[in-house]
């Protein structure tokens, strides 16, 4: 019996999703218990999830963190799936998170062996926004990794525009281009109450991983086992100061500089007087934020662990 779903983004990572798609359909013994299935386009992956994931056991994502986020947003959350990913992405920042490189022999020691592996239960998120031109309508997503709004999001819309690089390098590219167009975020007001150092503030990133960006460690106190939220809030700063700080986040010492604030929480609401940009996993969500209000979903989903 076919207990396995392989959703597949062939232009992941320029095109390393199709190299591991072909890989795949060349593998004996993978056809005889697992189905594979490819996007065609941007949501593709969340459709083919809503359509056909509840029929199986397990389901194996071939992408990066955009694929990621599409899936996650077609799966039922009340079935006991069993999720892994193979990153081929721009982005493979959930992965990266779960504590081990994962590669190609993995995913199929996993394919032909799946009694063998662990799985946990991971955090997912639902979100609730408003934009500028329909402020009054409330509308509902979910995200996996890390939500970010502001000069993060700025940069995760530069690096979707532009597919020439992948990886930090895309996103470094991102951060000089982000400079050009930056706009501080004007926080009407945040729940729970946190003593932000200003109104105005650079960004501000919700989520459970560690990394977002290709590798930037922003919510450096993250767990992508908990269903806890880490916010990071930097305030303004100068241009030139934010080429000298955001480095420090590649290294994993953010902390050092004195316009971040960490807060944990398991609810997070916030609005703005100006409208933003914001990604959820590295997908654009809105360039006209105004409102948004994040929480733990409550699932049956669990992600495995690759030792």
């Amino acid at each position: 019996m076919q207990d396995t779903l392989i959703i597949v983004n062939p232009v992941a990572g320029k095109g390393r999703g199709e190299k591991a798609y072909k890989k795949l359909m060349h593998l004996k013994n993978i056809s005889e218990n697992s189905v594979i299935k490819l996007t065609d386009f941007p949501g593709h992956a969340t459709k083919i999830a809503r359509s056909y994931a509840s029929a199986y056991k397990n389901v194996v994502i071939v992408g990066g963190d955009g694929t990621v986020n599409e899936v996650m947003k077609g799966l039922d959350t009340s079935k006991k799936i069993k999720i892994a990913v193979l990153p081929v992405g721009t982005g493979n920042d959930f992965a990266s998170n779960l504590g081990k490189q994962i590669n190609f022999q993995n995913i199929i020691d996993f394919l032909l062996n799946k009694e063998k592996y662990d799985s946990s239960k991971f955090g997912l998120y639902q979100v609730e926004f408003k934009t500028k031109n329909n402020s009054g309508t409330l509308r509902k997503t979910r995200f996996v990794n890390a939500l970010g709004v502001g000069f993060d999001g700025l940069v995760a819309k530069i690096v979707n525009e532009n597919k020439k690089l992948s990886g930090v390098f895309a996103y470094v590219l991102g951060v000089f281009k982000a400079l050009k167009e930056l706009v501080f975020l004007d926080v009407k007001y945040i729940v729970p109450k946190v003593n932000l150092l200003n109104n105005k503030n650079l960004l501000i990133t919700i989520g459970s991983g560690k990394t977002s960006g290709g590798g930037f460690y922003l919510n450096p106190h993250g767990n992508i086992f908990e269903e806890f939220l880490e916010v990071t809030v930097i305030s303004r700063m100068s241009k030139l100061k934010i080429l000298k700080s955001l480095p420090l986040a590649l290294f994993n010492k953010i902390h050092k500089v004195k316009e971040v604030i960490f807060h944990k929480t398991n609810y997070f609401e916030v609005a703005f007087r100006n409208s933003a940009v914001a990604h959820c996993d590295g997908e654009i969500l809105s360039d006209k934020i105004v409102y948004l209000k994040i929480f733990p979903l409550k699932h049956n989903l669990e992600v495995i662990k690759f030792s």
